[in-house]
């Protein structure tokens, strides 16, 4: 289930300075480089817009450089028999392990993903358990899920006044999960699903992967067939992403405003 929390002081911080500037900018908003109000509301849109656009994609860049110098210091390892054998059962190829007693596996790479397993997992998890997490993995890797998730974290960070991205992300971010798990019920079923979550430790922190270990609340949810119904945001979230992209709007105008004066 996503998760609700939400450091609902910040934002209500952040929403009362916007709304102090803009309260004492009384320039007339008619004004903005002699267009009409119309006019200059939708310019004032495109702008904004553009703006987190530019943001999100100096924020995704970042992220992108972050997570390849953390996979690029994991220490690779042979790949011992038992996984090898894994490997040619499922046919998932693109496999490497790392030396690492923490049990742990996650899909990395934003144009080749490729799966990381430690030599920590598979000394843990049986042959059927090793399976499940492969083929879970190969879910992420085929649907190219650690790039999706770097574009929706970098879109959510780089519009951190508009809650409402970072609960698209989280909710994408679950989706991918649950259905990776579904690709690899498919094949071995819900127990070594199941054993694997057990079985794993903390997930390696790597920006923009995607760990077995994710959103285990919904996970278990769904491996015991219980129904999950579709969460749309609360009311509060809605409410305050709308009236901040209103005050943004309005301050550009402002500056629109007086940029037609001068």
């Amino acid at each position: 289930m996503i998760s609700r929390r939400f450091d609902w002081r910040i934002q209500l911080i952040v929403l009362a300075v916007l709304s102090g500037i803009r309260l004492t900018w009384q320039r007339p908003m008619s004004v903005c480089m002699g267009m009409t109000l119309p006019e200059c509301l939708a310019l004032a849109a495109v702008i904004v817009v553009l703006a987190g656009l530019t943001l999100a994609v100096a924020r995704g860049l970042w992220l992108a450089r972050s997570s390849r110098r953390a996979v690029r210091a994991l220490v690779p390892a042979p790949i011992p028999r038992t996984l090898r054998a894994a490997i040619e059962r499922t046919g998932v190829s693109s496999t490497v392990c790392l030396s690492d007693p923490q049990a742990s596996a996650f899909c990395a790479g934003l144009l080749r993903p490729r799966i990381r397993v430690t030599t920590g997992l598979v000394e843990r998890l049986s042959a059927t358990e090793l399976d499940a997490v492969l083929l879970h993995e190969a879910e992420h890797a085929r649907r190219r899920d650690p790039l999706r998730r770097l574009v929706f974290r970098s879109l959510a960070d780089a519009g951190f006044l508009v809650p409402l991205l970072a609960w698209w992300a989280a909710r994408e971010h679950e989706q991918s999960e649950l259905r990776a798990d579904r690709a690899a019920i498919d094949v071995v079923g819900v127990r070594p699903i199941a054993a694997a979550l057990l079985a794993l430790d903390s997930p390696v922190s790597t920006t923009g992967a995607t760990s077995f270990e994710g959103v285990a609340t919904a996970r278990v949810a769904q491996l015991l067939g219980e129904s999950l119904a579709a969460q749309p945001p609360s009311l509060p979230i809605c409410v305050l992403s709308f009236t901040n992209l209103a005050i943004l709007v309005s301050l550009v105008m402002c500056i629109g405003a007086v940029a037609g004066f001068r």
